[in-house]
């Protein structure tokens, strides 16, 4: 679809209309984020690759709602740098804006794995850089078993960063480590000095281990 076309039709859609599109059968729970409230020339700018103009755009959708927007934009083929740059500022603000609101809170989280497939989808059109080799990743849990924490998609290279999700008191925590390579990571980053990899491929960890802090 032409540019122009493209935001023409994006602005002028109805509320309920853009909503079914916005959930269109993945796990985006629909929350009436409203495109045509965005600036059209700002959209523009966006659309030609201006990362300025990009972040622009995300302050413009509000906070809870820009997960929805991701999948929006995912499901209407938008420029993958656009996205990309979308997905990832989204994730890192809160993971759980991706996630159905039906789910948040619910263990075990194999209950996620119906949407593994969908994340797994937008994340690889996004076409997020790999790291250059295998990398040692570890997770911090609270509450789970070894089962339970290993479907996690949230781990970290820093096994302090780790560990600092695991030190609540009082519920059983657990420090879990694995070795992944690169063809297995489907984001990371370390905007957040936390130094995430996001793994959606449950099968790349499923040999993870509790790490008793052996060396």
């Amino acid at each position: 679809m032409p540019l122009v076309m493209l935001v023409v039709a994006m602005t002028q859609r109805d509320l309920s209309e853009l909503a079914n599109m916005a959930s269109g059968g993945l796990y985006a729970t629909p929350q009436h984020w409203n495109a045509s409230t965005l600036d059209q020339d700002l959209l523009t700018d966006a659309l030609t690759g201006d990362r300025q103009a990009v972040y622009r755009l995300w302050n413009a959708i509000p906070l809870v709602q820009r997960g929805d927007a991701c999948w929006f934009f995912f499901r209407e083929q938008y420029p993958a740098p656009l996205l990309a740059l979308l997905v990832e500022l989204t994730w890192l603000t809160d993971p759980t804006f991706f996630t159905p609101r039906n789910l948040l809170g619910v263990r075990p989280l194999r209950d996620y794995e119906a949407m593994r497939w969908d994340l797994m989808e937008l994340f690889k059109y996004c076409d997020f850089p790999k790291p250059d080799g295998p990398l040692r990743v570890w997770r911090g849990t609270v509450g789970l078993s070894l089962e339970d924490a290993r479907h996690g998609f949230s781990w970290t290279t820093d096994r302090a960063v780790a560990a600092s999700h695991a030190s609540r008191k009082g519920e059983r925590s657990l420090i879990i480590t694995t070795k992944v390579m690169p063809e297995d990571v489907s984001f990371f980053s370390d905007r957040i000095q936390e130094r995430e990899v996001v793994i959606l491929d449950s099968n790349a960890v499923a040999d993870a281990r509790i790490d008793r802090g052996e060396r």
